[in-house]
C-alpha cells in the first residue's frame, strides 16, 4: 500500500551554467541520500536504480 502523501524528489534540472547545475546537484544529491535512508535503502544496486529512476531521462 503507497502512502500518498509521500513527498517525492523533483527530477534533476542539467540546464543553465555549470556552477548552477554543480549547485543544484550538491542539493539534489543531498535530498536524495535523505530520501534513500528513509526508505532504508542500503544496497548499492537499488540505490542507483532508485538515483536513475528519480533524476530521470536527463541524467
Amino acid at each position: 500500500m503507497s502512502n500518498s502523501s509521500e513527498k517525492a524528489l523533483p527530477p534533476m534540472d542539467l540546464s543553465g551554467s555549470a556552477s548552477k547545475v554543480a549547485e543544484r546537484w550538491r542539493q539534489w544529491k543531498r535530498s536524495y541520500e535523505y530520501y534513500i535512508d528513509g526508505k532504508g535503502i542500503t544496497q548499492a544496486g537499488r540505490k542507483k536504480s532508485q538515483l536513475l529512476h528519480l533524476a530521470d531521462l536527463e541524467v
